[in-house]
């Protein structure tokens, strides 16, 4: 996915969408709570919708690897 990957976001299923928000904006919004239990993500180029809690996971998961990577490279 990658810091430049666009989202959009919606409440429910038949909420309209918003965005687009890079994962830091959209990781941001999460782990602050704005968005409810039944918020969903989709990338801009990609039509699936996914449950926003496992987009933010995956994220996370993203960013704690390349972090790891750098601190390796450092050492």
């Amino acid at each position: 996915m990658g810091d430049d990957a666009k989202y959009f976001v919606r409440a429910s299923d038949d909420a309209p969408e918003k965005g687009p928000y890079s994962p830091k904006q959209l990781l941001k919004s999460h782990e602050r709570g704005m968005l409810g239990a039944k918020a969903t993500a989709r990338l801009e180029t990609s039509e699936e919708w996914r449950p926003l809690t496992d987009v933010a996971r995956e994220i996370s998961a993203e960013r704690a690897e390349r972090k790891a990577k750098r601190a390796r490279r450092d050492d």
